[in-house]
């Protein structure tokens, strides 16, 4: 699993990933704005699962400046927005790496506070929950449950 979110990050964002820590537990990993995104499937059992996307704000923005070809330099409702669906692909590129998971079908995407994350860890902690650093581009966690 940390290798293929490596990998994603590396062809989504055009960055060299480390694993920090196979065992993130919510710590604030910046003093700058923290990115919290839910996403919430359901499999064709109405089993659910949830993965929780964290970037330090410098990681998809400067992302998306790359992409749009101007430079981007705080999150708007319309860059939350583009941040949301670059959360979906990203998750979309993760499952290619494993095929034989159930079809796991989006239900809901939340864009969470960083208070309403920890809230999420205090009633049931996840047990996939990854830190990655990105060589200059800022920390992002990626945590499933």
């Amino acid at each position: 699993l940390t290798n293929a979110i490596i990998q994603t990050a590396q062809v989504m964002f055009q960055v060299k990933a480390n694993i920090v820590s196979e065992h993130y537990s919510g710590e604030n990993f910046t003093s700058k704005n923290i990115l919290c995104y839910r996403l919430s499937y359901l499999s064709p059992e109405r089993v659910p699962l949830q993965v929780f996307l964290l970037y330090e704000e410098q990681l998809p923005l400067s992302t998306l400046s790359e992409m749009l070809g101007r430079s981007i330099k705080t999150t708007d409702q319309m860059i939350a927005y583009a941040i949301q669906v670059l959360s979906q692909q990203f998750v979309k590129r993760i499952k290619l790496y494993f095929p034989s998971e159930k079809a796991y079908t989006l239900e809901k995407t939340d864009m969470l506070t960083f208070d309403q994350l920890l809230q999420n860890f205090d009633k049931e902690y996840p047990p996939y929950s990854f830190l990655f650093n990105t060589d200059g581009h800022g920390y992002f966690a990626c945590c499933i449950k």
